[in-house]
């Protein structure tokens, strides 16, 4: 069968090129790295109205024809990688009910296989860890590590878990005059089960939440006593 005309002109050709009599010429003249590009592309057209009617049912069949393609990993990465948006974007239609039905555990399957390579995958499925969303419970540990790998792939947006951290030991906890300052994880665990602490607490807790997200942070040792301290 002859790929829809959207497809070629996105291709830069036109679908009278390809006769419908030899589906042979359609796959010698266009890559699986191609067809994932102009299905992609297709589908944002379909799904954000740009030059087209918005049109989310379609978009959703456009991402999961590439999300479920066949790529023989011989063809090269372009095909990979445009196949992982496509899992990811398809996913996310499962998660939020756009063009197709709500089903977030089907999501999270979509979102696993793209995250090898992509980043928004990778963030999605920290978010539904975290939340509980689309698995049998969540998991701070798992939510943590797709986070890490999600910002490791250059996602931006992860960098708002650090703020994020902060902003929470900020607004729940308050500031109490002293400390032992022996061992940070009990500093960590002081602050976290009493409510309180000082300056040493604050960064024993906001160091114990940025290692368990796998974000670096530095260490801190008092060097020096004061009479008080």
């Amino acid at each position: 069968a002859l790929w829809p005309e959207p497809v070629f002109f996105s291709l830069g050709m036109r679908a009278t090129s390809a006769p419908t009599d030899r589906p042979e010429y359609v796959s010698a003249a266009v890559t699986p790295a191609m067809i994932a590009a102009a299905l992609n592309y297709l589908g944002d057209c379909l799904f954000f109205g740009k030059g087209l009617p918005e049109d989310p049912p379609a978009a959703a069949a456009c991402y999961r024809e590439v999300a479920d393609m066949a790529v023989p990993t011989s063809r090269g990465q372009g095909a990979s990688m445009g196949q992982a948006w496509a899992q990811y974007s398809y996913g996310w239609c499962l998660l939020h009910g756009k063009g197709v039905h709500e089903d977030p555990r089907t999501a999270v399957q979509y979102f696993t296989r793209a995250a090898k390579t992509h980043a928004e995958a990778c963030y999605a499925l920290g978010e539904c860890y975290e939340g509980g969303i689309g698995v049998d419970t969540a998991d701070e540990v798992e939510a943590y590590r797709f986070y890490r790998k999600a910002m490791k792939l250059g996602y931006r947006k992860a960098e708002a878990k650090v703020k994020a951290i902060y902003a929470y030991v900020r607004s729940h906890y308050t500031y109490s005059g002293h400390s032992d300052k022996t061992d940070w994880l009990q500093g960590a665990y002081v602050m976290m089960t009493e409510g309180q602490g000082d300056c040493f607490n604050y960064y024993a807790v906001t160091k114990l939440l940025l290692d368990r997200c796998g974000i670096p942070n530095i260490d801190v040792r008092k060097v020096r006593n004061y009479p008080d301290d």
